[in-house]
């Protein structure tokens, strides 16, 4: 098993197609930054986007390893079935693929020390927060996904985490108030993506005999949770920030992108599509780009 892969095999299994929405989530906040300080050192941000995708890239890796480890990963489980499973589909033996995804975390938070370097001596930290919560969602002793916790996990990483990283490190700001609060649709919708995943893959799960969210919701509420995570919450809060004129008034056009998430949600009702996940991404990539727009443009004008 895995005892030849091909270059682009290996590249596959970071599902490299997740990582704009971490870069959307870093690029807003340097995009925050450069419209409420208006300035942002470039070499600095491109590295924090760097080292951002490294540690997605472990959550995705280690996901892997340690959901086909509890047997939640298997031939015919939904996941194995749109996109190559680096184990499942023999690509990397078990011990190649957590090995794997713990050197891309790794580097990932080797970038956090040269920003230090650079002047941002509290990227270290951000770093060390983001490995932790990278690793920790599957990998032992936290089991942050096994324990119901992945959807708060997610929140937290590609909401204020990411938007507070990719902020500070562009302008060496410290006032992270703002731009935590600005972050608040994009982790929500972010949130959703796992969600949707979960929501779709509640038997799979609960014959491995973890405990998500979605299953502990039961599939009626969980599907009122994801109304609320896609529609809901980022209407209100982009009302509400700009309101607060924490973001431009500019920003209320994110709002057009959510419509195809209304058609999924009513789909998800009646049966959740084995890509339910990947269409939500679509969504929230296109509300990210669409929110960044609006604070540059913004910034410009």
């Amino acid at each position: 098993m895995g005892s030849n892969p091909t270059l682009r095999e290996v590249f596959l299994a970071t599902r490299p197609w997740s990582f704009p929405m971490t870069i959307v989530a870093v690029g807003f906040g340097i995009t925050y930054g450069y419209w409420s300080e208006g300035y942002i050192d470039v070499p600095l941000s491109l590295i924090a986007i760097i080292g951002s995708i490294l540690l997605h890239a472990l959550v995705n890796v280690t996901n892997d390893y340690f959901d086909y480890t509890r047997g939640v990963d298997k031939p015919g489980a939904g996941t194995t079935i749109y996109r190559p499973h680096p184990i499942v589909h023999g690509i990397l033996s078990p011990r190649a693929t957590l090995t794997f995804g713990l050197a891309l975390g790794s580097t990932g938070l080797a970038l956090a020390f040269i920003l230090a370097l650079e002047g941002r001596i509290l990227a270290p930290l951000l770093g060390i927060l983001g490995f932790l919560l990278a690793y920790g969602y599957t990998g032992p002793p936290f089991n942050l996904k096994y324990r119901a916790l992945g959807e708060a996990t997610v929140f937290v990483a590609w909401g204020p985490l990411m938007a507070i990283g990719g902020y500070y490190v562009a302008t060496g700001s410290t006032g992270f108030l703002e731009p935590a609060l600005a972050s608040i649709p994009i982790g929500s919708l972010v949130t959703s993506v796992l969600l949707a995943n979960n929501l779709r893959d509640i038997r799979y799960d609960n014959e491995a005999g973890i405990r998500t969210l979605a299953i502990i919701l039961g599939k009626e509420r969980g599907l009122k949770l994801y109304a609320a995570l896609t529609i809901v919450i980022p209407i209100i809060s982009i009302i509400v920030l700009i309101g607060l004129r924490v973001v431009p008034p500019l920003s209320a056009i994110t709002i057009i992108s959510l419509y195809p998430l209304v058609a999924l949600y009513r789909r998800m009702r009646e049966e959740i599509p084995v890509d339910a996940d990947p269409r939500t991404a679509q969504a929230t990539l296109l509300f990210g780009i669409l929110y960044i727009a609006s604070i540059l443009a913004s910034a410009v004008i």
